[in-house]
């Protein structure tokens, strides 16, 4: 595999793979998955084995749909839904209770139960019916979700191996709100998936999970390096990786510009703004699923703490707004 790979954030392009002198195979994979195209390269034993390192994206898309029934298993719809705890995989189980400590660890800028809010601000801005144009919810709405996120607790409980969830009304007469893991499900999955990488003793391969998730091995040229681009953000700068992971949050896709402001689906869970001061964070570690939580919990944090959750994380980002950069320690860190 090339050391000379680059890796473009936001309208990726990864160059063709070289052969190198080892005696693997060097093969790619591409699945559907997570409303994005998911792939993998590897120099591998056998092509099968990328099927299997991907597999938990497929996996953790239908586990994670807060918004259809997937046939022949409890997936975060159904507990959205239920009236009573429900019987759940440990697999979801798992997912659920990272999700909580996430919350936790992020000082609840990430949190999970925000498919409510999140939804208004998407029908607003990407209405359903040809065309209207976006607009921006009212004040009264965007309360009545919060109020629900205040008033809803998310209960797991295991007792002799069997795992259950549900999502409890702490004033019964009150709204309750549901479920949303899409800040976190792609990520815990690349990071299951670099175990699963891991076991099979690779060395050399990338994970590409749409831009907003990529996992690294190395590469066996240039140090064991690969080249990533911001080809959109922050055209022109680039950084040097090999065995960890990135994680980009941005409102450059799916952002909406109205009266000057770009707002976009990603949502503030304590006062149910949409429109982040900024155009995106890119964030450099060790561990996919939580960079996933800590990426979407930064476009949200004051600025002057932001560099104390880095240090507190253990992780390096840097933060740019229509090409510019507006504060680095990913960069600087690197090359340092």
């Amino acid at each position: 595999m090339p050391g000379c790979n680059v890796t473009y954030l936001k309208s990726i392009l990864l160059l063709p793979l070289l052969f190198s002198c080892s005696s693997k195979g060097e093969f790619k994979k591409t699945v559907f998955a997570m409303d994005t195209s998911i792939s993998c390269a590897a120099e591998a034993e056998k092509e099968e084995d990328l099927s299997e390192v991907l597999s938990p994206f497929e996996y953790y898309d239908s586990l994670a749909d807060a918004n259809f029934h997937h046939y022949g298993t409890i997936d975060v719809y159904d507990i959205n839904q239920a009236s009573e705890p429900l019987e759940v995989k440990k697999d979801l189980y798992d997912l659920l209770r990272f999700a909580l400590e996430m919350e936790k660890e992020t000082e609840g800028y990430f949190n999970p139960l925000c498919y409510g809010l999140s939804s208004l601000w998407k029908g607003a801005l990407h209405p359903a019916l040809a065309g209207e144009s976006a607009f921006l919810p009212s004040q009264e709405d965007i309360d009545s979700e919060l109020e629900k996120m205040r008033n809803t607790e998310l209960l797991l409980e295991e007792k002799e191996g069997v795992y259950t969830a549900f999502l409890s009304k702490i004033n019964p007469e009150k709204g309750r709100a549901s479920l949303d893991l899409g800040g976190i499900a792609k990520g815990y999955a690349a990071e299951i998936a670099k175990q699963k990488a891991k076991e099979k003793n690779w060395e050399h391969y990338y994970i590409n999970g749409g831009s907003s998730t990529l996992v690294f091995g190395s590469s066996t040229k240039s140090g064991g390096y690969y080249s990533v681009e911001w080809k959109e953000d922050l055209p022109g700068k680039r950084l040097l990786i090999k065995d960890a992971c990135l994680s980009t949050s941005s409102v450059t896709v799916q952002g909406v510009e109205i009266s000057g402001k770009i707002y976009s689906h990603i949502v503030n869970p304590f006062n149910g703004e949409a429109s982040p001061s900024f155009t995106g964070v890119t964030l450099k570690g060790e561990d996919a699923g939580k960079l996933d939580a800590y990426s979407t919990a930064l476009m949200w944090v004051e600025p002057s703490e932001r560099e104390r959750l880095e240090k507190k994380w253990g992780v390096q980002g840097i933060y740019y707004k229509d090409g510019q950069v507006l504060e680095d320690r990913l960069l600087i860190e690197a090359a340092s």
